[in-house]
């Protein structure tokens, strides 16, 4: 019972996301954008493909939950037009080598969920021109981007949990349900190596701290409390050790009953609730 507002409001959520969200509204112009001063084009290239995310997370669930199979459909039409666009990036990206940034990593989470919980709507049809979609603009490009070309090669960007952990993520939803998923090399092992890196440098488990700051762990476990349970359920691969002791810096940096962390760059310091840490309560 107490749990039951957030389950009716799955539903209302849903819906209201159907309603903003037309499938029909869904139509391929990436093309258009400009191949230089991409700035001015940033939220619109965003609007175009990322605003989705929700919709897909919320509708897939009320299928899941409440047997909804309007919003079922709804989220399976949602990722068979996208699969039908040619690709997912900006041109600006693409003639840089660049195929991806954060809002792709974290719009890439609920692509996987999706997928995963309305696998039974879909034809074997369906399913393969979903997954090849996925592997040809999430998986080999985060490849490219981010293993290949070793972007970010410190490893110590959040964009790296976002990228890599979507990336990690689709491959643990998407596992041997084809036969273009069954041997998901070198691009599993690729993206667990640098990912893995990525969680090492950033924490420091001895002291327990974290190197971005607390806005930046929030928004990066906003994730990994997708990806790294995915990884643990599918392959058993925890990869949650050098995480547990990761919030320790916050209670002695900062003032805590105030609820205000002494923060630096652009990192707030204001400190909301922690849930996207309760995957790491059982560890």
């Amino acid at each position: 019972p107490e749990f039951k507002k957030v389950y009716d409001d799955i539903s209302a959520s849903a819906k209201t996301q159907r309603d903003r969200i037309p499938v029909s509204s869904l139509t391929f112009d990436l093309d258009q954008f400009p191949k230089e001063d991409w700035l001015p084009t940033w939220n619109a290239w965003g609007n175009k493909i990322y605003h989705t995310g929700e919709a897909l997370r919320l509708n897939a669930r009320d299928y899941a939950f409440h047997g909804n199979k309007e919003a079922g459909i709804y989220a399976k039409d949602v990722l068979l037009k996208l699969a039908s666009w040619p690709n997912w990036t900006h041109p600006w990206q693409t003639n840089r080598g660049r195929y991806s940034e954060h809002r792709t990593g974290s719009w890439s989470h609920r692509v996987a969920e999706a997928y995963d919980l309305i696998y039974d709507l879909m034809s074997p049809e369906e399913r393969t021109i979903i997954r090849k979609a996925i592997m040809a603009n999430i998986v080999e490009s985060a490849h490219r981007h981010y293993v290949y070309n070793d972007d970010i090669t410190a490893a110590t960007s959040n964009w790296l949990a976002m990228v890599l952990g979507g990336s990690l993520m689709n491959m643990t939803a998407m596992y041997a349900d084809g036969p273009e998923t069954e041997n998901m090399e070198p691009y599993f092992t690729g993206a667990l190596l640098k990912y893995y890196k990525f969680i090492n440098r950033v924490t420091d488990s001895k002291g327990g701290a974290w190197g971005e700051g607390y806005g930046y762990n929030s928004y990066s476990f906003s994730n990994m409390s997708y990806s790294i349970p995915s990884l643990d359920n599918v392959f058993n691969i925890d990869l949650t050790e050098p995480l547990v002791g990761s919030y320790n810096e916050f209670i002695w940096a900062g003032l805590i009953k105030d609820k205000l962390w002494f923060d630096y760059g652009d990192s707030k310091g204001e400190m909301g609730p922690a849930t996207f840490w309760a995957f790491l309560l059982d560890k």
